[in-house]
């Protein structure tokens, strides 16, 4: 003899209504958590609005992505306050002959930033080129005014007693770094 069968209470699957509504709770969890961060933060209030809509690989990606980008435009602002600072500002109009840098150029951020790069890629090819005409010079063992003419640009300059001293200064700094 068998039992009497007990009737089964139906099975109730979550509707897809439940679930909308869950998700539409918890984004507006995540948008009230959001506008409250950026409050704190001092930033606008929908700064983060589309972040609650993406999954967390998609957060983590996108702000990968955002750190390189702030430290680009981090190091393009510190370029650009120097460049606008009054120091190098002084500099420049002073030395506009040396550079032949036009006055209106340094009036514009943008080309003001492309003439510091291109001086400082200058400045270091010329001290790369002194470097081993002193290090050929100090190989070579020849006489000071070699190097001396070697360094003078254009050969068309009257070498004083402070060049002299200068280069001598130079010759003896760089034989010592290569003793050590």
């Amino acid at each position: 003899m068998t039992p009497p069968s007990t009737p089964q209470a139906p099975r109730h699957w979550p509707c897809s209504e439940s679930l909308e509504a869950e998700a539409q709770q918890e984004e507006k969890r995540l948008q009230y958590f959001a506008t409250s961060l950026c409050m704190e933060k001092g930033l606008p209030e929908d700064a983060l609005e589309e972040f609650v809509g993406l999954s967390q690989p998609e957060m983590m990606m996108t702000i990968h992505a955002d750190i390189p980008e702030m430290q680009m435009q981090g190091r393009k602002s510190n370029a650009k306050r120097f460049v606008n600072s009054d120091e190098f500002q002084i500099y420049a109009k002073k030395n506009l002959q040396t550079f032949k840098i036009p006055e209106a150029a340094l009036e514009d951020p943008e080309m003001t930033e492309k003439i510091v790069v291109l001086i400082s890629q200058l400045l270091m090819s010329a001290r790369s080129n002194m470097k081993q005409k002193i290090t050929n010079h100090i190989d070579s063992k020849l006489h000071i005014s070699v190097l001396t003419r070697s360094l003078a640009p254009g050969g068309g300059y009257e070498i004083m007693t402070a060049h002299w001293a200068r280069i001598a200064f130079l010759v003896a700094g760089h034989h010592i770094s290569m003793i050590q």
